[in-house]
């Protein structure tokens, strides 16, 4: 829901083609909420990889509200040295959203609780 319109919006904005159904989408949050959200606090990817994958998110990390920010405020001239914290959550995010995908669906090693 987040990241499918927002590259398409990249793609428009650097006048790249769209390639439509090319792209497809899963939002795990989505099946971690149906599954989860009477007995957790909240379904964040954070809670999720605590709960679910067994796994705490250490070191330097920037909150994922703030990467377009960044991302923009480089763009727009800032260091690049502002999307190290970036490169390193979205690497995060993608391990993560992977080892999510496979233990929803109940391929990936039951790790957390």
């Amino acid at each position: 829901t987040f990241d499918l319109p927002f590259l398409r919006r990249r793609l428009r904005w650097h006048g790249l083609p769209d390639p439509g159904g090319a792209f497809v989408g899963t939002d795990l949050l989505v099946e971690v909420r149906r599954r989860h959200r009477c007995e957790w606090p909240d379904c964040s990817l954070g809670t999720a990889e605590r709960r679910l994958l067994g796994k705490d998110r250490t070191g330097p990390d920037v909150p994922g509200a703030e990467v377009p920010r960044r991302i923009e405020d480089v763009r727009d001239g800032a260091p690049r040295s502002l999307l190290t914290p970036v490169i390193r959550h979205n690497r995060i995010d993608l391990t993560s959203l992977v080892a999510l995908h496979l233990r929803l669906n109940g391929t990936g090693p039951k790790i957390g609780p």
